[in-house]
């Protein structure tokens, strides 16, 4: 949970009829005090994507059926590294932990992981 008790992460199909689907528009949005970002599956956000696409020409930044996560921006990193299903492990497995005690349980699970 964060720290205002709002989730660290929401998949596509949880955000994308929201509220919060400007976020797919705009690569990320803030929530109260919490800032969010898009991310895929390997946890690069919209805003480097789109570098990418100017480079490569890719026709979509993330493509139909992919995942589509919404992250708080702190945990990004967490994400890449750990990648999408055990990061969401972590956040299933320690649903009521506070926040800086989830920040702390990442950063010992990143220990000695390179970047997927």
């Amino acid at each position: 949970m964060s720290k205002s008790g709002k989730p660290i992460l929401m998949t596509e199909e949880n955000w994308k009829n929201s509220q919060l689907s400007p976020a797919g528009r705009y690569g990320g949005i803030t929530w109260g005090d919490t800032q969010y970002v898009v991310v895929d599956e390997t946890g690069m956000t919209l805003f480097e994507l789109s570098a990418l696409q100017a480079k490569d020409g890719r026709e979509w930044l993330i493509p139909p059926g992919k995942p589509a996560d919404l992250v708080v921006e702190e945990f990004v990193p967490f994400y890449k590294k750990l990648g999408r299903e055990k990061f969401m492990e972590i956040l299933r497995q320690n649903r009521t932990t506070p926040y800086d005690e989830l920040k702390k349980i990442c950063k010992e699970a990143t220990k000695g992981k390179k970047k997927k």
